[in-house]
């Protein structure tokens, strides 16, 4: 059996429309809408004989990956078996992929490969939609990719005749042995001279900052001094990544910081945050402050501050985590409940099914509706079912860190 890596992670926001002109665009670029999700983008794409399906954006993937469920309900022609790693300790099995192209539906043609079918269950269930495939590198190299996180559009520029002439900052990346993204940044804290690192750029994360253990103990970040709570919502491909939440006094970007974001601060003990090849992560609630172009042809990003970008950034200001279960992902079950939060004080446990969010009944929203309504509430009222029993309490909502 072979064995692919993946440093895929995905979980759990004005600028008017771009301008071509202005960005140096051409007739030839393409403009198309996106979904976002728990801070993901979602485009629609096709297979032979599918319907539209909803493809992850992830710079932390390297290959063209669809659900192994689709794949094969389509009737796809399944290859070799792979042993999969990601952020988790375990591997799970994928089967390398022949003769199975994929467009983008609006980007008239446009085909490629795709390479890899694996189950994503497990990250469907976290992120409280349906996860079909994902696209990455090989993708992205084709263009320059155009994020606008407030319009949330996707422009594909022609690589040829391209050039950025706005406001933002150009950032030279480099690419590490997977195809992902690296650049570099300042990690400023209180006490001590800010430390420069090299970071990965993941889209597909929605975490602010991680920090990899390697870094977090040669820096002692985990001293007594800091206030932390554990990392409720870390999973990845192969399960569940370990680590404290907490915050440090800002990210430096070139001339852009971010003040008080915040960290994860791994204590894997595998895995790519296990490594020291790196610093850490820079994830979605750090890169939807900006318009992100990802300029691959030139090895470089360019960050565009957007209306969103001095907004600070918050954790779980629940105590709680959900999964998402049904055939449509309405089912939502308390998965973890964090000692002295605001749902451990309302006795709230795991195993609890979440009925209703201030009297509207929880099926009726999409999990990240519900973390987008818990990130900006004062005080819920909420209703479980433990047992087949109803219970309810009003919380106030505070951030723990």
């Amino acid at each position: 059996m072979r064995h692919f890596a993946l440093s895929l992670f995905a979980l759990v926001v004005g600028l008017g429309a771009a301008d071509a002109n202005a960005r140096g665009g051409s007739d030839h670029d393409v403009t198309l809408p996106f979904q976002l999700a728990n801070l993901n983008v979602y485009l629609q794409v096709t297979v032979p004989h599918s319907k539209p399906l909803w493809f992850l954006l992830d710079t932390g993937v390297k290959p063209a990956l669809i659900d192994l469920r689709i794949a094969r309900s389509l009737g796809l022609s399944l290859g070799d078996s792979v042993a999969v790693a990601g952020g988790g300790k375990s591997t799970v099995i994928g089967y390398l992929l022949h003769d199975s192209p994929y467009q983008i539906v609006g980007l008239r043609g446009f085909e490629a490969p795709l390479f890899l079918a694996m189950p994503f269950d497990d990250l469907s269930k976290v992120s409280g939609r349906e996860l079909d495939g994902i696209l990455g590198y090989d993708f992205i190299r084709q263009f320059v990719v155009e994020i606008d996180y407030v319009r949330h559009t996707l422009t594909l520029h022609d690589t040829t005749g391209w050039g950025y002439r706005g406001k933002g900052q150009s950032f030279p990346i480099t690419f590490n042995a997977a195809a992902h993204p690296q650049i570099r940044a300042r990690v400023v804290d209180d006490g001590r001279p800010p430390v420069e690192g090299t970071f990965v750029v993941d889209l597909g994360s929605g975490a602010a900052v991680i920090l990899d253990r390697p870094f977090v103990e040669e820096q002692h970040f985990l001293g007594s001094n800091r206030p932390t709570v554990p990392w409720l919502e870390g999973q990845g491909i192969g399960g569940k990544i370990e680590g404290q939440v907490g915050r440090i006094g800002a990210l430096e970007l070139g001339r852009f910081r971010i003040e008080n974001p915040v960290v994860v601060f791994s204590q894997a003990d595998s895995g790519p945050f296990a490594s020291a090849e790196a610093q850490g992560n820079i994830g979605a609630a750090i890169l939807e402050k900006f318009r992100v172009f990802l300029d691959y042809p030139r090895n470089r990003i360019v960050l565009e501050p957007n209306r969103s970008f001095s907004r600070r950034i918050d954790y779980n200001r629940t105590g709680f985590s959900l999964s998402a279960s049904g055939p449509d992902l309405r089912t939502y079950t308390i998965t973890d409940v964090a000692s002295h939060s605001p749902a451990s004080e309302a006795g709230f446990q795991a195993g609890d099914q979440l009925v209703a969010v201030d009297g509207r009944p929880a099926a009726y929203s999409t999990l990240s509706d519900l973390r987008l309504h818990f990130r900006d509430a004062r005080r819920c009222s909420i209703t479980v079912r433990r047992g087949g029993v109803p219970m309810r309490a009003v919380i106030t909502l505070r951030s723990p860190i």
